[in-house]
């Protein structure tokens, strides 16, 4: 799947220079979708290291999206990523994604 099916080019660019201000380690983004379901704002929710990042749902709204990166580039979600996507799309309809630290592959836990 081309990722700016699911996040704008503009998203995009904030997340690389983020994910570059946090060294490559994990940063936890509040995806902010449009009308057509596409990610066109982030903001940084929590930062963490190069395995992990603090979940910050409360943070999260109705219908937004999870995102946050991998390091490691091996893109598949650990147990605990399927239980907060779990845990927020049940209660809020919202998605979770992880991406690449450059932002260019994406693996879709949970659809928007």
């Amino acid at each position: 799947m081309d990722i700016k099916e699911k996040i704008s080019s503009e998203a995009i660019e904030v997340m690389r220079y983020e994910i570059s201000e946090a060294h490559g380690n994990e940063v936890f983004f509040r995806g902010i979708p449009d009308e057509k379901g596409i990610v066109t704002e982030v903001i940084v929710l929590a930062r963490g290291n190069k395995t992990s990042t603090p979940a910050i749902l409360k943070g999260m709204k109705k219908g937004e999206v999870i995102i946050h990166n991998h390091p490691s580039g091996y893109l598949y979600p650990s147990d605990a990523d399927v239980e907060v996507a779990s845990i927020y799309s049940n209660s809020q309809d919202g998605a979770s994604y992880i991406v690449n630290n450059d932002v260019t592959e994406i693996y879709i836990i949970v659809e928007l």
